[in-house]
């Protein structure tokens, strides 16, 4: 369940800190994605003045936004995000097309060779 929190060996910072900024990651992705629900919760909140229920429901949402942004990554659907930006990326296309051409050079002197 928690492998996306485990912290890959190549990275310089102690365990807490990962699992900590990846929790701080999961919940502000998750936020992000439903960031609407929080007016639903402020407008039943200013027309019921039941802070009680209002508080209840903003604790829900918040275990919510966390388990929304763990999915997104545990299934991955943020490497597909960054790829589709990617697509329209100018510099992220020159740079693939310059490694193409480089691995193409490549090819062709191994032939000749």
């Amino acid at each position: 369940m928690f492998e996306i929190f485990a912290k890959p060996k190549d990275i310089k910072a102690s365990r807490i800190k990962w699992a900590f900024l990846m929790a701080k990651r999961s919940f502000e992705t998750g936020y992000s994605l439903t960031n609407y629900i929080k007016y639903l919760i402020a407008l039943f909140g200013l027309s019921s003045l039941n802070v009680s229920k209002t508080m209840t429901l903003a604790l829900i949402y918040a275990m919510f936004c966390f388990l929304i942004g763990w999915l997104w990554y545990k299934y991955r659907f943020a490497d597909v995000e960054s790829e589709i930006s990617n697509v329209f990326n100018p510099f992220i296309g020159e740079m693939r097309e310059m490694k193409n051409n480089v691995e193409n050079e490549k090819n062709s002197t191994k032939k000749k060779g």
